[in-house]
């Protein structure tokens, strides 16, 4: 999964492009802060199609470390992926991972 991949080597910019209401998402502000950030693991936990298969629930386990902290945390991601037909292609109704 691309998305995957992006927020794995903390390409949050392109990560964005896989959301929904991308106007609704990071400003410049907190991109510059994600640029502190280290995610050391990303791993899908859970995957829960719907039954007409137009979505998915999916947990992701995240790992990260803050780098002025050196300490390494943890979050669970709860996202609901929305296949947009007329774009052809699934998109995040929702936003990047609240990483604290």
């Amino acid at each position: 999964m691309e998305y995957q991949h992006a927020i794995r080597w903390n390409n949050f910019k392109g990560a964005i492009g896989f959301l929904q209401h991308p106007a609704e998402s990071l400003g410049g502000h907190e991109l510059n802060r994600l640029a502190q950030l280290r995610v050391t693991d990303y791993e899908i936990s859970s995957q829960l199609p719907s039954a007409d298969g137009r979505s998915v629930d999916v947990s992701a386990v995240i790992e990260y470390v803050w780098l002025d902290q050196m300490v390494q945390r943890r979050i669970i991601d709860h996202q609901h992926w929305v296949y947009v037909q007329n774009l052809k292609r699934w998109q995040l109704d929702g936003s990047l991972p609240q990483f604290n």
